[in-house]
């Protein structure tokens, strides 16, 4: 890095420390020296803090900004600052539930103090269907408790507690889904059971399934890990990787002649 600003942006895939993520801000004299004398160490577990930050300790020339010092406008002088480390599933869940508690330990509603971030062009959420005992003599209500529930989303005759779902999921008629995370279009069909799961983007979830009930069936299909004593007696958190899928449209007839 110049002190005017940045000299340039590579990527060596030979030299890639890790598949995890790393969403820290850091700005080095020369990485790929500190990259390559970390590759040719044979006890490094290749990783940004347990190798690559420590080795620059004897050098004195190591910086760091302390989050502690960090006074957030309209938090009361007894919240400490936050800091949460993301790098593993369980983490990364946490942090996320917290934001729907009722004091949760970041308040991303303070006014003063907002969160500038991408905003979708989507319509808000939407509720819908309120019977209480329908033709199947079954309960069909769009509701969601102690939730967030973001932009683009449809809760359809639906349950959903102690979650969050992020833009465009729909949760479909008769479906629960408890203490669970859905990414970005996520598509929960009928009568799906969905509990302590992580859903990542674009998975369409078919009619009927069950997740987070049985852990031999859920470990067949996908990754799970211990959410530990905390959540109840053999808790575990169920892991669904992102997926793609696409739907083509026809346009139609006044759009292909431009014709009214």
């Amino acid at each position: 890095m110049k002190e005017s600003g940045i000299r340039s942006l590579f990527f060596c895939p030979r030299l890639c420390l890790t598949l995890n993520p790393v969403q820290g801000l850091y700005q080095f004299h020369d990485i790929l020296h500190l990259l390559h004398e970390d590759h040719i160490q044979p006890n490094s577990s290749h990783d940004f803090g347990k190798d690559i930050i420590p080795s620059l300790v004897p050098t004195g020339r190591l910086f760091a900004y302390n989050f502690y010092s960090n006074k957030i406008p309209g938090q009361s002088v007894q919240e400490k600052p936050y800091w949460r480390d993301v790098g593993t599933l369980k983490s990364y869940f946490e942090a996320n539930m917290d934001l729907r508690s009722t004091s949760p330990q970041l308040d991303i509603y303070n006014p003063k103090w907002p969160i500038y971030n991408y905003h979708f062009s989507l319509p808000p959420a939407k509720f819908v269907h309120n019977e209480e005992v329908d033709v199947h003599g079954l309960p069909r209500i769009g509701k969601a408790i102690n939730s967030i529930v973001c932009d683009g989303c449809i809760v359809s005759g639906s349950t959903v507690t102690s979650s969050i779902l992020f833009n465009s999921v729909f949760v479909h008629s008769y479906a629960t889904v408890h203490n669970s995370i859905l990414l970005n279009d996520v598509d929960i069909g009928e009568h799906c059971r969905i509990r302590n799961c992580i859903i990542d983007k674009h998975n369409v979830i078919p009619r009927g399934t069950i997740i987070g009930y049985d852990r031999e069936e859920d470990a067949k299909r996908y990754p799970v890990v211990d959410l530990g004593p905390e959540y109840g007696p053999d808790a575990w958190l169920t892991v669904i990787p992102k997926d793609r899928h696409y739907q083509m449209l026809e346009l139609p007839k006044s759009l292909e002649t431009h014709q009214l």
